[in-house]
């Protein structure tokens, strides 16, 4: 059953896609854009009734995550390796906007970006960033989502601070799933 459905090449394409990118939830026109394919509804719902993807709605847009416990993900790996399937790595974009952002020193996907509905922040920011520049990262980052998100900026050593005292914001954002895409702060 495993192999059937690397043996469809947008599903492969699909499930290669997600094993390089775990950690977070992807829009499914995002996901369309990223991989060049229409009409990825089938093949998601497919990976979602065996358990390898779950999905949720947000303000009426439909997001797909890896569902970290599925025993899928072995076994993807394995007949992955095992049959040499050629891996074009795809990069996200949601990362290379934030790596790009000037003077930004921490950025964590919380919330939407990693499944959690009930989170108050979608992503947390800290560093010297303009207001230029934050304003161009959460515009590019809700187009690629497709409505609002919830962030938070802090300067260094405001983020700091509140990290070291377990301020409750902070606590909720590192209790609860995350992924950190850039943390140069110790």
């Amino acid at each position: 059953m495993v192999s059937n459905f690397l043996e469809n090449k947008v599903k492969a394409k699909v499930i290669i896609f997600f094993l390089n990118h775990q950690e977070r939830a992807f829009y499914i026109r995002e996901l369309e854009s990223l991989l060049h394919s229409r009409n990825l509804n089938a093949h998601l719902n497919d990976l979602v009734k065996a358990g390898f993807l779950k999905s949720f709605v947000k303000k009426s847009c439909r997001f797909y995550i890896v569902n970290t416990k599925s025993s899928l993900i072995a076994d993807f790996k394995s007949i992955i390796s095992k049959q040499r399937i050629k891996i074009r790595l795809v990069a996200d974009p949601l990362e290379k906007a934030i790596l790009k952002t000037k003077g930004l020193k921490v950025a964590i996907l919380s919330g939407l970006f990693v499944g959690n509905l009930n989170a108050n922040c979608d992503l947390l920011l800290a560093g010297a960033v303009s207001q230029r520049s934050l304003d161009n990262l959460v515009a590019k980052v809700q187009a690629m989502v497709g409505q609002e998100i919830n962030y938070a900026l802090f300067s260094s050593s405001e983020y700091q601070y509140r990290k070291n005292i377990f301020d409750r914001f902070m606590k909720d954002v590192f209790d609860n799933r995350h992924s950190a895409i850039l943390e140069k702060i110790g």
